[in-house]
């Protein structure tokens, strides 16, 4: 079974989609599973959840929470955490307040940032994102080897998990994780997303238009009246104008696969 577990809807400030078209484009992907993550925010994943209800899709509600570490999923909750904390939160707290709900706490992009790797987060959350398909757009391209090489070499047992980052139709699926089929089914908790987890063992990865990265970066700029955001989106795109407008791929490539005794 193929998995996309990082996905956003129009809910999230810079997302674009509605719930049913994640719904309808995961099953055109071929895949069986899909986590969405709205920013701080489980409304969208609860709306795509009822969306997919009947499918055979399997949604598994979160959020990604802002922190001061970073960004972590909270995956497997039905409720916001701390919906009236301002951000970020700190990253200790968001992890407590996921692990309070029954979820799991995921590292997302560990390294898209210059931020220092805080290696205390690794002893407390549940996993790493050992793949974003939005790190080969970004001026850290090599985020994602970072995050499969700290996945490996963590001093304690850390669950694997890949994602398109999808905020527009045609990343959705363009990361997915593998894994042990699950049958028929609607949602997921965090207990039985863990064991789905321990036995995923590779992950694919095609390319998308890069121009999904602008769109949303524009919507998220006149949402948030931020001119100067919408100049850094355009700018990127003129610098990197081929990939820019490179048409889509739908070919999968293996980017991560576990070795014997990991994990």
């Amino acid at each position: 079974m193929l998995a996309d577990l990082h996905i956003h809807t129009r809910l999230s400030v810079d997302g674009t989609m509605p719930p049913e078209r994640i719904v309808v484009r995961a099953l055109r992907r071929g895949l069986g599973l899909i986590a969405v993550t709205d920013h701080d925010a489980v409304r969208g994943a609860r709306l795509t959840r009822e969306a997919a209800s009947g499918t055979g899709l399997w949604v598994v509600v979160g959020a990604e929470v802002t922190t001061d570490a970073g960004h972590i999923q909270g995956l497997g909750i039905e409720e916001d955490v701390m919906p009236r904390a301002p951000r970020p939160l700190p990253w200790r707290r968001a992890v407590d307040e996921i692990h309070a709900r029954g979820g799991l706490a995921i590292w997302a992009h560990p390294f898209r940032s210059d931020r220092p790797l805080d290696a205390d987060v690794l002893e407390h959350v549940d996993g790493i994102e050992v793949f974003n398909g939005r790190m080969r757009w970004s001026r850290f391209t090599a985020g994602n080897d970072r995050a499969i090489w700290t996945w490996r070499s963590a001093g304690r047992p850390l669950l694997p998990t890949a994602g398109s980052d999808a905020h527009c139709p045609p990343e959705v699926g363009a990361v997915a994780i593998e894994g042990p089929d699950l049958g028929p089914g609607s949602a997921l908790r965090g207990a039985e997303l863990r064991r789905w987890l321990a036995g995923a063992h590779r992950a694919w990865a095609c390319r998308p238009s890069a121009l999904c990265q602008t769109h949303s970066q524009l919507r998220k700029a006149a949402r948030t009246r931020d001119p100067g955001l919408a100049a850094r989106a355009v700018a990127r795109a003129a610098f990197r104008f081929g990939e820019s407008f490179s048409p889509p791929s739908t070919r999968r490539a293996v980017v991560w696969t576990r070795g014997e005794g990991e994990g």
